[in-house]
């Protein structure tokens, strides 16, 4: 039986989309950074990420990386 769910997209005011890409884009081009993102959409998936594994680890009493 397929799945009735649909997305639900996540929205985001202007100006902190603005503070996102001017973030990314200094990454990219900032000289000592190990690891520039690749894309706009890599390194907000990358934020959201970490901070979902902060959220969990944190309600469990945890720490985030060990």
């Amino acid at each position: 039986m397929p799945s009735t769910r649909q997305p639900n997209p996540a929205y985001i005011s202007s100006e902190d989309l603005d503070r996102l890409r001017n973030t990314g884009v200094a990454l990219q081009r900032g000289p000592n950074v190990d690891e520039p993102p690749v894309s706009l959409s890599a390194f907000v998936a990358a934020a959201v990420i970490l901070a979902v594994v902060e959220a969990a680890c944190s309600a469990r009493g945890r720490a985030i990386w060990g």
